[in-house]
C-alpha cells in the first residue's frame, strides 16, 4: 500500500497556472506573513515535497509545529516527508506522537507500522496494525499490512487469510490481489496464483509488478510463450526496469533466441550498469557462444558485488572448461578484494597450483578442506580437481565418490585417476555404463581410446578415437602423447591431405563410419 496521502481538503484554486517561481515566491510570502496558517504551511511543504526538496519541507514543518505542536495533520504530514527522505526514526517519533495525541486515529498506527516494518520491527507492526484493526475491523490497508507481517515472519498461509479478507473488503483492490498473488506463488498454487494477478490488473492496466510475477508463474508452469507474452507487456508499461530485460532474456535463452537474449542483458547493464543481473545474462550468452573472453569481462565488471557462491562458481567452469588463464584471471583479482571463504579457497588452491604446484601452503589450505568434512558438491569436486592436478589420484576417487551427484568434469577426473593406477578395467567399465546415457561425450570416446592403446589394441583405439574427434574432442596435444593415437592422428591427417580416387574415397567412409544413423557402437 502506497505511503500514507493525507486526504484531499476543500481548498480555493489558484486562478491561473503559475510558473514555479511565481507560486513559490507566493506561497512563501503567504506562509511567512502569517507563520501560524497551517494551511498555507501544508501548501508550501507539498511544493517543496512534490519536487523533492525534502530539507525544506522538513524546515517548513518544524517551524509550524513550534506553532501549532499538537496539529495533526502538520504532524503527519511531517512524518510523511521524514519517511520519504528516509529518515525512519524521525518518521516513527511523529507517528508515536499522533498516537498518543489522538489514539482514535487510524492514520497514525497505520504509518506508525509501516515504519516499524522497515526498521525491522515486525512484532511493533503487528501490534499497530492490529489497533487498527480494532478501530476500523474492515480497513484493507490495515488487513495487507497484518498479511505483509506474515509474510515478513514466513508465515505464508496465516498472510493468505489476511489478504483474502483485504480484498473481499475492497474487491477493487489491485494491491491487495497483487500481495495475494505473491503468497499463492509462495505456496506453490500457480493456478490461483495467475489469478490473483490478472485481477491485480483488471484493476490497474499499467501495474508492471502484477505483470512481472505473472510472467514468473507462466515460466514456472513452463508456460514460455505467456511469459514472453507477460514480460514484453510490462516493458512496454516500465521501459526502466532493468529487472524485466534480464528475465525476458531468460525466456529468449529458453527458445535458443540467443541474440535477442543478449540484446535484453546489454539493455539491462546500460539501465543500471551497477546491478549483477545483467551482467550475469551477458556471462551466461557468452558461455553458449564459447566467448570466454566476454565472460570474464563480464564477471570482472561486477566482481565486488557477486556473492561467495557466484565467483566459485564462475572460476569452476573456467576450470572445466580448461580456460585455466582465464580462472586464474578472477582468482588473483578476488585476492586483490579480499574475498573469503571456504568456497573461495577450494578453488584458489587449483589456481595456485599453476604457479606454486603442490606447496606447503596450497596442502594446508587442502588438508584444513578435508577435515572439515564438507557435503558440499562444490568443493569436494574443487578438492578431487586438486587432488588430481597433484598426483593424489586415491583421494580423487574417495572425494568424487562422496558427490551426490557428479557432473562431467568430476567423472572424467575419477577415470582418468581409476587409469592412472591402472585400474582400466574399472574406468572402462564405468565409461561404458555413462556412455550409454551420453553417446555423444568426446570425453569417454576419448578415454576409451587412451584405454585400448596402452592396452596395444591398435583398430579398437582408431575406431573410439575417431568417435571423440566426431563428438568434437580437440585436445590433440594430450591424445599425441600416447604414440599410438598420434600415430593413427597422423595417418588420419595424411589421407585427409592426399587426393582419393572415388573407390578410395568409399572405402575411407566405410572404414570411418563408427555407427549407422548415428546409432551407438558396440563397445
Amino acid at each position: 500500500m502506497g505511503m500514507m496521502e493525507r486526504k484531499e481538503e476543500n481548498r480555493p484554486e489558484e486562478p491561473v497556472e503559475l510558473p514555479d517561481d511565481d507560486v513559490l515566491f507566493r506561497l512563501r510570502e503567504r506562509f511567512e506573513n502569517v507563520p501560524d496558517d497551517i494551511d498555507a504551511a501544508l501548501r508550501l511543504a507539498a511544493f517543496y515535497v512534490n519536487r523533492g526538496w525534502y530539507n525544506q519541507a522538513k524546515d517548513v514543518f518544524q517551524n509550524a509545529l513550534k506553532i501549532n505542536s499538537e496539529d495533526f495533520t502538520l504532524l503527519l504530514e511531517y512524518g510523511n516527508t521524514c519517511f520519504k527522505k528516509g529518515e525512519l526514526s524521525e518518521a516513527g517519533s511523529s507517528f508515536r506522537t499522533l498516537t498518543q495525541l489522538r489514539p482514535d486515529k487510524i492514520e497514525a498506527w497505520n504509518n506508525l507500522g509501516i515504519v516499524q516494518i522497515q526498521e525491522g520491527d515486525l512484532e511493533g507492526a503487528r501490534d499497530s496494525f492490529e489497533k487498527v484493526i480494532q478501530i476500523e475491523p474492515e480497513n484493507a490497508g490495515a488487513l495487507l499490512n497484518m498479511g505483509n507481517y506474515h509474510t515478513g515472519k514466513g508465515n505464508h498461509e496465516d498472510a493468505l487469510v489476511y489478504f483474502k479478507k483485504a480484498v473481499e473488503v475492497m474487491p477493487g483492490f489491485a494491491d491487495g490481489w497483487y500481495n495475494l498473488g505473491n503468497t499463492l506463488m509462495a505456496l506453490d498454487k500457480f493456478d490461483e496464483a495467475i489469478g490473483a494477478f490478472e485481477k491485480a490488473l483488471k484493476y490497474r492496466g499499467d501495474f508492471t509488478s502484477a505483470l512481472k510475477n505473472l510472467g514468473f508463474v507462466y515460466e514456472r508452469q513452463k508456460k514460455i510463450e505467456d511469459a514472453q507474452r507477460c514480460y514484453a507487456r510490462a516493458i512496454e508499461l516500465n521501459k526502466a526496469d532493468p529487472s524485466l530485460r534480464i528475465n525476458l532474456g531468460g525466456i529468449y535463452l529458453l527458445q535458443d533466441r540467443i541474440d535477442d537474449a543478449r540484446e535484453c542483458f546489454f539493455k539491462a547493464v546500460r539501465l543500471a550498469p551497477q546491478d549483477t543481473g545483467g551482467w550475469l545474462g551477458l556471462r551466461e550468452v557468452a558461455l553458449i557462444n564459447g566467448d570466454i573472453q566476454t565472460f570474464n569481462r563480464a564477471t570482472l565488471a561486477v566482481l565486488p558485488r557477486l556473492s561467495e557462491s557466484i565467483i566459485a562458481e564462475s572460476i569452476e567452469v573456467l576450470f572445466d572448461l580448461d580456460h585455466k588463464s582465464a580462472a586464474d584471471e578472477i582468482v588473483q583479482q578476488i585476492d586483490r578484494l579480499g574475498k573469503t571463504g571456504d568456497l573461495l579457497d577450494a578453488q584458489r588452491i587449483c589456481c595456485y597450483f599453476l604457479h606454486d604446484g603442490d606447496s606447503e601452503k596450497n596442502r594446508s589450505i587442502f588438508i584444513r578442506l578435508l577435515a572439515s568434512q564438507s557435503q558440499d558438491h562444490r568443493i569436494l569436486k574443487s578438492l578431487a580437481r586438486y587432488a588430481y592436478l597433484s598426483g593424489k589420484y586415491d583421494q580423487v576417487v574417495d572425494l568424487v565418490n562422496k558427490i551426490d551427484k557428479p557432473d562431467a568434469y568430476a567423472y572424467s577426473i575419477l577415470w582418468r585417476s581409476l587409469i592412472e593406477q591402472k585400474k582400466d578395467a574399472q574406468a572402462r567399465r564405468l565409461i561404458q555404463n555413462y556412455i550409454r546415457e551420453y553417446p555423444q561425450n568426446s570425453e569417454c570416446w576419448y578415454l576409451l581410446a587412451l584405454i585400448e592403446a596402452k592396452r596395444g589394441h591398435r583398430i579398437r583405439t582408431e575406431k573410439f578415437l575417431i568417435r571423440a574427434l566426431e563428438n568434437g574432442f580437440s585436445n590433440l596435444e594430450e591424445s599425441k602423447r600416447e604414440p599410438m593415437m598420434k600415430e593413427i592422428l597422423d595417418s588420419i591427417k595424411q589421407k585427409q591431405e592426399a587426393p582419393l580416387s572415388d573407390g578410395d574415397a568409399a572405402q575411407t567412409a566405410a572404414e570411418h563410419s563408427g555407427s549407422e544413423d548415428g546409432k551407438q557402437v558396440v563397445i
